[in-house]
């Protein structure tokens, strides 16, 4: 059972939901989600600062007391592949930057329906080759992704492999979008469980803004459908309650017979990307916590030896 706070910001939301029409254009999904974004009032010790290059851009957050320890989090917004910005990105990643103690870089990658498959999974790839071009190691980089960005994580990991290139230390995967072959009409079957899912929202129907129905099943687009052999250490946040729960569960367990070091953590009663929420929903704060030791100890930051989740699973 969820805690009494997150109960009540589960009903406000839900409330929200049923008064609130859905967006019915990509450019009004775009503004409501900054307009959330800029109600997130993040730490003033935390400088943040914009960065260019000829292929990407994006922000670096970094908190003023924190040592350079050559560690970094490449950080993936959520937004369905259509919406969502360094700017929107910025709540998460602090929260990001204070659980792990590390720098956060967030990517600012290309957008569908103007810049469709693959403009957003190239973004990542080079946000990940520009940090190596920094000096980076790829031990010393892990990568985040919510939602959208978890899809981005996982396709860039399967790019990565397949181009025989240094993979990171490990990732991060926050209530993933993994198969977007589902239908419309099979996710509208769980949309009534999760607050902040419409099933008529311009959200519902960004697979086939981003990509052509006929490559829906390619693995760099959904990867469920991908060979998920020699992938580094992985970790699932999930939620019982999210519309997109089905995916993290059939890339689990696909990953683990795929013998990669993976673990997921279900959250009972918890919604989509509910870590966006903390600290007034405890369990988010107890996600990001866990997220924050998870990546400590694939970036051996401090003196962590073993990361364990709930069902006393552990990397060794």
């Amino acid at each position: 059972m969820i805690s009494e706070k997150s109960q009540k910001l589960k009903q406000a939301l839900f409330a929200y939901k049923q008064k609130t029409p859905p967006s019915v254009s990509v450019q009004e999904a775009r503004a409501r989600m900054e307009g959330f974004a800029s109600r997130d009032r993040l730490d003033p010790a935390i400088k943040i600062q914009s960065f260019q290059t000829e292929r990407i851009q994006g922000e670096w957050l970094q908190g003023e007391d924190m040592p350079d320890q050559k560690k970094v989090i490449l950080f993936l917004h959520g937004g369905a592949l259509i919406m969502g910005s360094a700017q929107t990105a910025r709540g998460m990643a602090a929260r990001l930057l204070r659980a792990t103690g590390c720098p956060v870089m967030t990517l600012d990658y290309r957008l569908a329906p103007e810049h469709p498959f693959p403009a957003a999974l190239e973004d990542t790839v080079a946000a990940y080759a520009y940090l190596l071009e920094q000096g980076y190691q790829s031990e010393q980089v892990i990568l985040v992704g919510e939602s959208a960005g978890g899809y981005l994580c996982a396709a860039a990991l399967l790019a990565l492999r397949d181009a025989e290139r240094p993979l990171p230390a490990g990732a991060v995967f926050i209530s993933p979008w993994l198969d977007l072959s589902v239908s419309e009409e099979e996710r509208a079957l769980r949309s009534d469980a999760d607050p902040l899912y419409h099933p008529d929202a311009m959200e519902a129907k960004a697979a086939a803004l981003y990509v052509q129905r006929n490559q829906w099943r390619d693995p760099l687009v959904s990867p469920v459908y991908g060979e998920l052999h020699g992938l580094p250490p992985i970790l699932i946040h999930a939620a019982t309650d999210d519309v997109l729960f089905p995916d993290s569960r059939r890339f689990y367990d696909q990953a683990r017979q795929a013998g990669v070091d993976i673990h997921m953590e279900i959250w009972e009663g918890m919604w989509h990307v509910w870590h966006q929420f903390a600290p007034r929903c405890p369990e988010a704060q107890e996600a990001l916590d866990e997220i924050g030791a998870f990546v400590k100890y694939q970036l051996k930051i401090g003196c962590a030896t073993r990361f364990c989740t709930s069902d006393n699973n552990a990397f060794p």
